[in-house]
C-alpha cells in the first residue's frame, strides 16, 4: 500500500466537534491488499461506539428477535438501505463506517465496510465478497455464514445496494451470471 496524497478538510458541515476530516488517497498493488485493508478496517471499527449504536438502533427499529443473528444481520442491511443513499464515485474512495453514517451515502465498498462493522459490533461474524465480472473487480457486498446442518453452512448475501430488499436475500453473483456479463468470480474474505 502506497499513500499518494494525504488531505485534511476543515470547516465541513457534519464534522464531529468541528474537528478536521482526514482523507488518504491510497494506491493498492492488488485486490488482496484492498481486501486486507477493508477487513482490518472492520476489525477496527467494530469497537467504535457510533457504529455499535447504529447497529443496535437498526436491530431495534426493525424488531429483529433477540439472539437471532440472521434476523439482526438482515435488520442492519435493511436499515443501511433505508438510511444511506447509493452514489457513484469518479475515482475509488474508501470511506470509513463513521463517515458513511455521518454522510448517509456511499457506494458498495462503503456500505459493505459499514454493514460488516455494524454486524461485528454486536457479535455477528461477517464476510466480504469481492466480485470480478468479465476480468474486472466491479462489486463488493457483505454476507454471513449460516449453519444449514450439523456439518454444513451457506454464505447468505446481505447486499443493501441492490434494487431488492435484503430480506429477499438477492445474490449479486447469481444476478451477474443471469445478466450474462461474462465470467463471474467471487473472492470471500
Amino acid at each position: 500500500m502506497k499513500i499518494v496524497r494525504h488531505s485534511v478538510f476543515r470547516g465541513l458541515s457534519g464534522t464531529a466537534n468541528g474537528r478536521p476530516v482526514r482523507s488518504l488517497l491510497v494506491n493498492f498493488k492488488d485486490i488482496k491488499e484492498i481486501a486486507r485493508f477493508l477487513r482490518n478496517g472492520v476489525l477496527a471499527y467494530r469497537h467504535n461506539p457510533i457504529v455499535r449504536r447504529a447497529a443496535i438502533d437498526a436491530v431495534m427499529a426493525n424488531s429483529a428477535p433477540e439472539k437471532n443473528k440472521l434476523a439482526q444481520a438482515v435488520a442492519i442491511a435493511t436499515w443501511v438501505k433505508q438510511h444511506c443513499y447509493y452514489v457513484h464515485e469518479p475515482d475509488e474512495v474508501f470511506q470509513t463506517p463513521e463517515n458513511t453514517l455521518r454522510e448517509r451515502s456511499g457506494d458498495c465498498d462503503d456500505f459493505t465496510w459499514l454493514q460488516c462493522a455494524m454486524m461485528e459490533s454486536i457479535g455477528i461474524p461477517s464476510k466480504m465478497n469481492l466480485v470480478r465480472i468479465g476480468g474486472y473487480w466491479k462489486h463488493i457486498y457483505p454476507s454471513m455464514m449460516v449453519k444449514t446442518g450439523p456439518m454444513s453452512q451457506k454464505n447468505v448475501p446481505l447486499d443493501a445496494t441492490l434494487n431488492a430488499w435484503p430480506e429477499e436475500m438477492p445474490n449479486p453473483e447469481q444476478i451477474a451470471r443471469e445478466q450474462g456479463e461474462g465470467d463471474v468470480y467471487v473472492m470471500t474474505v
